[in-house]
């Protein structure tokens, strides 16, 4: 089984959103996981409004891969929400936690591809 490692990107921006949309499609979200601050994706599901579950995971070989649940393999770097459209350190770190933990991964043959969302250089 392929796996697909999606990296949240900036918490601040749209990355959490798009990432949850698209794990939340029934065909991807079978073999994808998100990477990054599981309080970023729990917070986009609420703003997207969708009816899903946010499983938080320390290991790739814990994922559901399951309909309506979206893994999310933790970096636990945020202490609070970042605010909206604006540059933040705390947002830039953990966009940085989740492309390097995301690659370890693949170096590791844990997943088989790496795709990440938006992120802030600023904030990083």
């Amino acid at each position: 089984m392929t796996v697909l490692a999606l990296t949240l990107g900036d918490p601040a921006g749209i990355g959490p959103e798009i990432v949850a949309r698209t794990l939340a499609e029934p065909d991807l979200g079978e073999r994808a996981l998100a990477v990054g601050d599981a309080r970023a994706l729990r917070r986009a599901v609420e703003v997207c409004g969708l009816d899903v579950e946010v499983h938080s995971i320390n290991r790739v070989d814990e994922a559901l891969f399951q309909p309506g649940v979206l893994d999310v393999l933790d970096q636990d770097v945020l202490t609070a929400d970042p605010p909206w459209g604006k540059v933040d350190a705390d947002a830039g770190r953990a966009a940085i936690a989740a492309v390097e933990a995301a690659t370890r991964a693949a170096l590791r043959g844990e997943v088989n591809a790496v795709v990440t969302a938006p992120i802030n250089k600023e904030a990083i």
